[in-house]
């Protein structure tokens, strides 16, 4: 089926099915068999505002789903802000509450109660990495589910059970995500899942565009967005963490190839509504640049086919004359361990393209995009010459 980078062609894109793969799409009222309670244990980063964050904590045990225990991991070690939380989480009425360092969190398992733990890091241990710190933690207390959330998102009271529910009913499903509407304006979407493209392009399904009846049934997508996503528990067992060198950015499409490669689906859940408070203005700072440039060629080393990294060449080499650009003006001193990781990618490509779900993982879900340099045009009817006649 041909694939399209038009907006308008995005239902088309998310139809599409892998060959011999079950439908997913389930009706809202399909519940789930296989477990009567399964435990879900929630990891939120704390980052910024106190008041975010509460209110986050309490939409989630507004949706009266239980067993659920939240981990707060603090990312910003200032103590004014763990006392504001503390203070704020002490007036919940029949919830338990403790606080641990990150090094006590390492030992210290909470029990899977309707209660909260804050876990203090001593530094910014970046999304990746701190949601890590959080992830261990919540293994350890063996739930069925693990639900990523952002600090300023907001959700339904039905919000818990639809996603539970739509991956209790289809084995195959390893994660999902809920529709993400802007808190701003709810009738646009913020996200409602990953795309990729063959020219190094990382997006958010239908960002930014106004939500209509395209996305009101459940759809399998490439991968879940982590600012919400819930993820079964042994899949986090079997496919391994955020990679801690992204920092932040990407570090989700990293988790959602390896979810991929693991023969797992992904799906939108869109029953399952979420509000996120995402900065909508449009400005990019030069340290979110920087990331989001490297991590996007970490991400096209690692995974991508090697016929479209030669097809759009030029594009990934401006990419990284961009990144050395940035990592001289920020004074980040970072090229060293930018080369001693892209070795240690490389090596570890050789292994992931040996994958048995490699290949189609690869069709399916990278969409193609026209070349817009003479020199790509001209390695595309070298590596597709069949191509311009369809």
């Amino acid at each position: 089926m041909k694939k399209s980078t038009e907006s308008n062609n995005m239902t088309e894109n998310l139809d599409r099915k892998r060959k011999g793969k079950p439908n997913v799409e389930m009706t809202r009222s399909t519940r789930s068999t296989y477990h009567e309670n399964p435990s879900v244990m929630v990891v939120t980063l704390h980052w910024g505002s106190p008041k975010d964050t509460m209110e986050c904590i309490q939409s989630l045990y507004n949706t009266n789903y239980d067993p659920l225990a939240v981990l707060v991991v603090d990312n910003s070690p200032e103590s004014d802000r763990i006392d504001s939380i503390r203070s704020q989480v002490s007036t919940l009425a029949g919830f338990s509450f403790q606080i641990l360092t990150r090094k006590e969190s390492e030992v210290i398992t909470p029990h899977l109660t309707r209660g909260i733990t804050i876990i203090a890091n001593e530094k910014n241990y970046g999304f990746a990495e701190g949601n890590n710190i959080g992830i261990r933690v919540a293994l350890r207390m063996n739930p069925d589910y693990v639900l990523l959330l952002n600090n300023d998102i907001v959700v339904d009271p039905s919000f818990l059970t639809e996603l539970v529910a739509a991956c209790e009913n289809n084995p195959d499903v390893g994660a999902a995500q809920p529709k993400l509407l802007r808190s701003s304006d709810p009738h646009y979407i913020d996200s409602v899942g990953q795309e990729l493209y063959s020219d190094g392009a990382i997006r958010d399904i239908w960002f930014g565009k106004k939500d209509d009846a395209r996305f009101d049934t459940v759809h399998e997508i490439f991968g879940a967005c982590a600012a919400a996503e819930i993820v079964k528990g042994h899949v986090l067992e079997k496919v391994g963490l955020f990679d801690p060198d992204f920092f932040l950015i990407f570090e989700d499409v990293d988790l959602s190839w390896r979810i991929r490669l693991a023969g797992y689906d992904v799906v939108l859940v869109p029953t399952s509504v979420a509000y996120h408070n995402r900065g909508v203005s449009g400005n990019v700072s030069a340290t979110t640049q920087y990331y989001q440039i490297r991590n996007k060629l970490y991400i096209v080393m690692k995974y991508f086919p090697l016929r479209y990294i030669v097809m759009f060449l030029p594009s990934y080499a401006y990419m990284l004359l961009q990144f050395i650009r940035l990592n001289h003006a920020l004074g980040k001193k970072s090229l060293s361990s930018f080369v001693k990781k892209s070795k240690t990618i490389l090596l570890e490509r050789q292994r992931i393209h040996t994958l048995p779900h490699y290949r189609d993982v690869a069709e399916q879900w990278i969409f193609k995009t026209d070349s817009c340099c003479w020199l790509e045009k001209f390695l595309k009817k070298v590596f597709h010459p069949q191509k311009d006649k369809k």
